[in-house]
């Protein structure tokens, strides 16, 4: 029997999780995470990094009674190598963080991300860590980066703990503010400063309704795929060719393409649930989804890369009794085909 998943009636955080990950919340799964397993997000972010954190979170919440065993994260480059394989870099730690959670790599290779173990963002750039924080604020998340430098992402602060959309460039932070929203993400950034996301605001039928939006030249386009709860934006290219996800009404999430006003699915074969991430100049996509295992009644996450009709699995390597139970999470693509995301394992122990 396929679990009961998250109703349309849920929170928003736990559908917003949904849709970028493409796999059940933590909150919606049968065991609650220990909160020192966890990192130490305030409660109302705790899905601002859900991309990686979902997967790491249940990954922790799996007692290893055996004390060989210790259960790790590491984000990651992976860049394609044959026909269908990848060859992986592991991103060095973050000063005074426990791992990095990459979210985003541009054509230059600077990658930004979230330092797990903190609330503070990152630009790694030249082989250095830059710690970003937005002014004020008790959580800073960077989502995107183009090749101009311009990152967006969004952060809270103490006195207006909801979310709220930012950019930043050359040391200057500016607020991105979405018409009518009580809450908003910036998510992904082009070469032409055009920006995606999606915002909260009230919705007669659930309450509340998460749309996506773009943003070009500070003018706001939205858009909802109709029936659902949630819609978001996460990536877009030069081309203005935009991936998303939304959550439909029995809360599985779905991925797809939209140009020019028109929306294609984009089919995950045995996908139970999938969630799209980033797309390049290429038109390749990275995102995650997830598989019903009907011998072990549980449901594995999984990692693709959408490359002209054809979906490849992104899979961090493990190692034959020194790393095992590895699950990849995959978060960006940039014009080269390098690939940034968190693998989550369990490692033997060094005797």
């Amino acid at each position: 029997m396929k679990p009961n998943l998250v109703s349309a009636a849920a929170v928003a955080v736990l559908l917003v999780l949904q849709a970028l990950v493409g796999i059940v919340p933590v909150a919606a799964a049968d065991s609650v995470v220990p909160q020192r397993l966890c990192p130490r997000w305030p409660d109302h972010a705790n899905w601002l990094a859900a991309r990686a954190l979902s997967t790491w979170c249940h990954l922790q919440s799996r007692a290893v009674p055996d004390p060989s065993l210790v259960s790790e994260s590491v984000g990651f480059v992976a860049v394609p190598h044959g026909r269908s394989g990848f060859h992986f870099w592991v991103l060095p730690t973050p000063p005074n963080g426990t791992f990095s959670l990459p979210t985003s790599i541009n054509d230059r290779g600077q990658i930004v991300g979230i330092i797990a173990g903190t609330h503070s963002g990152f630009l790694y750039s030249g082989g250095r860590f830059q710690t970003i924080d937005y002014p004020g604020a008790d959580l800073t998340a960077p989502n995107g980066i183009n090749n101009a430098g311009l990152i967006v992402g969004e952060y809270a602060s103490p006195s207006a703990p909801s979310l709220s959309a930012f950019t930043y460039q050359m040391g200057t932070f500016k607020a991105l503010l979405v018409p009518g929203s009580t809450e908003s993400i910036a998510y992904g950034v082009n070469n032409q400063d055009e920006i995606v996301g999606s915002f909260v605001l009230p919705d007669a039928v659930f309450g509340f309704a998460t749309h996506a939006f773009l943003a070009t030249n500070a003018v706001f386009s939205t858009f909802a795929v109709p029936d659902s709860q949630v819609t978001i934006f996460t990536g877009i290219n030069d081309r203005k060719k935009v991936v998303g996800s939304f959550v439909n009404n029995t809360g599985v999430s779905s991925p797809f393409l939209y140009e020019s006003g028109v929306t294609t699915p984009i089919v995950i074969p045995n996908a139970f649930s999938a969630g799209a991430q980033s797309i390049n100049n290429s038109d390749q996509i990275v995102g995650n989804y997830a598989v019903w295992d009907d011998i072990e009644g549980v449901l594995t996450s999984h990692a693709y890369l959408y490359s002209d009709g054809t979906v490849a699995n992104i899979e961090f390597p493990g190692k034959p009794g020194k790393i095992i139970d590895v699950t990849t999470t995959v978060t960006g693509i940039n014009t080269w085909g390098q690939i940034v995301g968190i693998a989550s394992y369990t490692r033997v122990r060094r005797r």
